[in-house]
Formats: C-alpha cells, sequence, structure tokens
C-alpha cells in the first residue's frame, strides 16, 4: 500500500508541471501604484495589501513598474518581497526613470547607456529574480529615448536594431546570475508592432510580440491578433497591457458594462490561446480600468478576472484494459488537443468554470473514448479506459495479463 501511495504521489507531481491556467502568463498591473508614487515615504505601507488584492484575483504573476535607479531599489525590493510571499511570479515592467525622463531624470543621450545600466543592474541584484520570472527592460520603448521609430527607414532601422541588442543584452546578464528569467516581452502600441517590427526581429528577440492594447469591441481584438499572427507566422502574441474602459475608445461604462466587455473579450482571448500566451490587465487601482473602488473594494469586473484566472483544473488517468496508465495519450477537449498524459497515464488541464466541455482521449491502437461535463470547480475525473483496436493482433504476454487482471477484477 505504501508503494502504491507513493508512486501515486509521483504521478501527481509530475502532474502539477503540466499547465493549470489559460495561459502561460496571467498578470495583474500595478504601475498607479508601483511607479508614480515611488517617492512617497508611505509608500511601502501600501504595498502588501496591493500585492495581496493582486493574488486573490488569482494570476500567476504581478506586474511592477518600479524604476531600476538605485534610488528607488529600496521600493522595488519590497514590492517583489511581498510578491514572493504570496507566491506570485514578477513581470518586471520598469525602466530606468532617464529612458522617458521621469522623476526629473535627464534623458538618455546615447541609447546605449540603457544596456550598459540594465546589465549591471541585474548583475548587482540577483535576489531580485526567481525562475519564471519575466524581465523587460524597455516597455513602449517608442515613448522614450529613441522617439518615435516611423517617418524614416533609419528611424525603423535603428529601432528594431535596439530590441534585438537589449534581448542579447538581458540574456546575457541573467546567465551570469544563473537565473532562468525570461527577457524580452516588448511591450509597443498596435501600430508601432504592426508597421515597424520585422519579421527578422520578432525572431530575434524570442519570437513573441508584446502589445499594449486597447479595443472598442473583443472583436476588433480578434482581428489585430489575427492581422498579427499573419505577418509573423509562429509567433506569440502577449498582451503587455488591456483593460476597460478606456474613455477615448470606450466611452464612460458602469461596473455591470465593463465587466460584461471584459468577460467577452477574456472568452474571445480563451478562444484565440494558440495564439496569445500572456495577458496583463492594467491596472488594479488608479486607472479607468480599476479593479478596484476608491475604496479599495472590489468591482464586478474582478469577479470576471478571477473566473479566468483561477479556471477548474480537471485531471484523471487513462489506462488499457489491465489497469496500466498509458503514456503519451492526447487529451482533446472541445475539438482542441490540450494536452498529453505522463508516463504514468495522467493528464491535467484547465478550463472555463461552468462551461459544458468534451474530453476525447485517443491513443494508437485504441478506441477513442469520449466523456462530457460541465466543471463547477476542481474536478478528478474516473479512470479512462481505453480498448484495444487489434485485440487479434496482442501478443500470447498482453493476452496472459490481461486475463489476470480481469480474473482478479471479478474477485474483488
Amino acid at each position: 500500500m505504501l508503494i502504491v501511495s507513493y508512486f501515486l504521489l509521483l504521478a501527481k507531481t509530475e502532474a502539477a508541471n503540466q499547465q493549470t491556467s489559460l495561459w502561460p502568463v496571467t498578470s495583474i498591473d500595478t504601475m498607479k501604484y508601483s511607479r508614480d508614487p515611488s517617492r512617497d515615504p508611505n509608500i511601502k505601507k501600501v504595498i502588501p495589501p496591493m500585492v495581496a488584492e493582486v493574488a486573490k484575483l488569482g494570476p500567476n504573476h504581478i506586474s511592477i513598474a518600479t524604476p531600476y535607479d538605485e534610488e528607488f531599489y529600496p521600493v522595488l525590493k519590497a514590492w517583489v518581497t511581498e510578491a514572493r510571499k504570496n507566491h506570485l511570479k514578477v513581470w518586471f515592467r520598469g525602466n530606468f526613470s532617464s529612458w522617458e525622463g521621469w522623476f526629473g531624470y535627464p534623458r538618455f543621450t546615447d541609447v546605449n547607456q540603457h544596456h550598459i545600466l540594465t546589465k549591471a543592474f541585474i548583475e548587482k541584484h540577483p535576489d531580485l529574480f526567481e525562475d519564471g520570472d519575466i524581465f523587460t527592460p524597455v516597455p513602449e520603448a517608442e515613448n522614450g529615448a529613441m522617439g518615435d521609430p516611423r517617418g524614416s527607414d533609419q528611424k525603423t532601422a535603428q529601432f528594431n536594431q535596439f530590441l534585438i541588442d537589449s534581448y542579447n543584452n538581458c540574456q546575457e546578464a541573467f546567465k551570469t546570475i544563473h537565473k532562468n528569467v525570461q527577457c524580452g516581452y516588448f511591450s509597443t502600441n498596435g501600430d508601432i508592432a504592426r508597421q515597424v517590427l520585422t519579421d527578422d526581429t520578432v525572431k530575434k528577440i524570442g519570437n513573441i510580440v508584446a502589445i499594449d492594447h486597447y479595443v472598442g469591441s473583443p472583436e476588433q481584438m480578434v482581428q489585430d491578433i489575427d492581422f498579427l499572427t499573419q505577418k509573423f507566422p509562429g509567433a506569440k502574441i502577449v498582451l503587455g497591457e488591456f483593460g476597460a474602459p478606456i474613455p477615448d475608445i470606450n466611452g464612460p461604462m458602469t461596473q455591470q458594462q465593463q465587466a460584461d466587455f471584459i468577460d467577452k473579450l477574456l472568452q474571445k482571448l480563451y478562444e484565440k490561446r494558440d495564439q496569445v500566451i500572456g495577458l496583463n490587465y492594467w491596472v488594479l487601482s488608479g486607472g479607468s480600468t480599476t479593479i478596484l473602488n476608491q475604496d479599495g473594494s472590489e468591482r464586478q469586473v474582478a469577479n470576471v478576472i478571477r473566473k479566468y484566472f483561477t479556471p477548474p483544473i480537471i485531471t484523471g488517468f487513462v489506462k488499457n484494459e489491465h489497469n496500466d496508465g498509458i503514456a503519451n495519450a492526447q487529451i482533446i477537449v472541445n475539438d482542441r488537443e490540450e494536452t498529453m498524459t505522463d508516463k504514468n497515464g495522467l493528464f491535467r488541464f484547465s478550463t472555463i468554470k461552468n462551461q459544458p466541455i468534451t474530453i476525447t482521449v485517443k491513443y494508437k491502437g485504441y478506441q477513442p473514448s469520449t466523456h462530457s461535463l460541465t466543471p463547477t470547480s476542481d474536478t478528478h475525473i474516473k479512470d479512462i479506459h481505453l480498448s484495444s483496436m487489434t485485440k487479434q493482433n496482442q501478443s500470447f504476454f498482453y493476452r496472459i495479463k490481461l486475463f489476470i487482471n480481469n480474473l482478479f477484477n471479478s474477485i474483488k
């Protein structure tokens, strides 16, 4: 019994490595508090409750925008410390103040200064980072020292080369401190991504196109994602910022209208999750798209985000006729291959609460098996047994094993 329990625990541990969120990266942005008031002497009092509110929404990352200047290091460290306490990975979306001239810092006159300072910052503060974090050296690079990259071929070429150099510089720095941190996710506005980025650049910065993108309708988001996936074949899309309402785009919204809009938008993004691998909702508090009211209470949209960021986890075992687990069986959910079984036959995937799903299990040489359910919470499915399609070709050993197994089951 002890041995059986051990192997069951081992199987569950391995299955835990399978994706348990709808997107590999889900994040909540805190810029209005993690950057804008960084010089406020009382800011550290705000950080613990803010990070706790983010964690309650169920993302796997928190986006922190505190500048990387040494002046602000204690504040950044406080944010990161609270993130770790709440079991969150960090998406670093800050920058040096001189990139855009924040807090009275003079703008860089040479963009190479940015590379030098970034590498030095990472190597000086290895304690800030954990495997699985994301580090964006320059969010919305078009707003900073280089200026708008449109208008000439030279500007466009310089912008693309800067992103490539920044990515490589970041990679080298994290290699030096032996941390597995994802570099890049260079968010730009949608126009820059469409008009300036090249396919060569995208491939050299991780094959990811990140956009800070706000839309008037969920359908518009789908169209824009489709455009980018066609322009950059094989690239994955990350929404560095999204949310609603933006007054100039969406006009005013009631709490209910905001919740309904974000629900429809996230449903569309769920349907596009083969292309979209990351989402960062902007913003937790302090902007028109806020999740929290001024008194700190949650708006209706909070439950919508939680619905998609804390989805039910479906698990189960796939076995053959004599109760052995089948490795590498396909788990197809609503006509999409969601995952495969591990070496013990265990599968694990996430889905949306209260939405009916059909699970089809396939493995070469066996009859497919289909099951339907509407999950309201984490669900472990009863073992799924597949029947061989070619019993006449089964080996003598296989038939003996099957006979013994059937005999054992009949005795039980």
